[in-house]
């Protein structure tokens, strides 16, 4: 996972120092506040997914109720970040989403390239 988080930091910062080349600043400094987001989701499944390996699988209840509460988390905490973004920092939306999907989409593809799980490495 670590090497996930890696190649979304990669990528999502070439892309927003090309974007600070050719467009306004607070497009790029929008993309990398929507990078940020994307990496500090994938930080927090990390996360979770070694808590979870960590501890012996005792009780399928258990796991399944983490597995939900590391869901929930993390949703709030895009929302929270989304909502820091586009409202109190009125942060143009587009570079904000964008870089979010892309550090998504980096995350899935590198997920199924590696054949990851949520159970880690």
């Amino acid at each position: 996972m670590r090497n996930i988080l890696i190649l979304q930091l990669i990528i999502l910062s070439l892309a927003a120092g090309a974007l600070y080349l050719a467009r306004p600043p607070e497009t790029a400094i929008a993309w990398l506040f929507g990078a940020g987001i994307a990496l500090s989701n994938t930080a927090l499944l990390a996360w979770r997914s070694h808590r979870l390996v960590q501890r012996p699988a005792t009780d399928a209840h258990r796991d399944l109720r983490a597995f939900f509460f590391s869901a929930v988390e993390r949703l709030v905490i895009v929302i929270m970040l989304f909502v820091a973004g586009l409202g109190a920092l009125e942060l143009p939306p587009l570079p904000l989403l964008g870089a979010f999907i892309a550090g998504q989409l980096v995350l899935m593809i590198s997920s199924f390239k590696t054949g990851l799980t949520t159970h880690g490495e």
